[in-house]
């Protein structure tokens, strides 16, 4: 869930002893640094970035990522209110959507990578040998590589989900070794 609370730059100033002080009790630590204002727990997350004029904070933006459902998000999300921040969850798409974009961009250099080149599989060598690689090598490249892609998108989509503390921590699944995905077919890799 993302949830985007906005505020006066006056209201957070006046209270961000207050406002960090109730992350710190719900176990959100700072990991950001002087460009990136980041809080984060296991599954919770809050960034905040600021409009500012001349030193001076006009404007701020909090936005939490998590399950949304924890005695955190209900606390922080009434307080906010109470000091007079608008709320609002942004859609569930477009969440979606821009874990995507993330997942493209991390799988386009693994790609880059592992994809079998079947072009150049299928031209003949310059050692004087008139053919390729056989179609059912080259077929069998691509098999592997559409089993080992689909592993890795896995891998990638829960540390995306886990970096911007989306992983449902209340479903004890047991996580496949390396070893046991490998071994799985196509089929049960997607029903994931």
């Amino acid at each position: 869930m993302k949830r985007v609370f906005e505020m006066k730059g006056i209201i957070y100033s006046d209270n961000k002893v207050q406002i960090k002080g109730l992350m710190k009790t719900y176990g959100l630590k700072w990991v950001g640094s002087q460009f990136n204002a980041i809080w984060k727990s296991d599954d919770e997350t809050i960034k905040a970035e600021f409009q500012r004029d001349n030193g001076v904070t006009t404007h701020a933006t909090l936005t939490y990522w998590g399950p949304g459902d924890t005695e955190f998000i209900d606390q922080f999300t009434k307080y906010l209110l109470h000091l007079g921040a608008e709320g609002h969850d942004e859609d569930h798409n477009q969440q979606n959507a821009d874990i995507e974009k993330l997942i493209d961009a991390e799988m386009k250099t693994w790609d880059l990578v592992h994809k079998p080149n079947v072009e150049a599989m299928r031209k003949p060598s310059h050692v004087g040998i008139h053919h390729g690689a056989p179609e059912s090598f080259i077929e069998a490249a691509l098999r592997d590589y559409e089993k080992k892609r689909l592993i890795k998108v896995q891998e990638v989509r829960e540390q995306v989900m886990k970096d911007h503390g989306l992983t449902d921590k209340k479903e004890d699944k047991k996580e496949a070794t390396k070893e046991e995905k490998e071994q799985m077919s196509i089929d049960d890799i997607l029903a994931l």
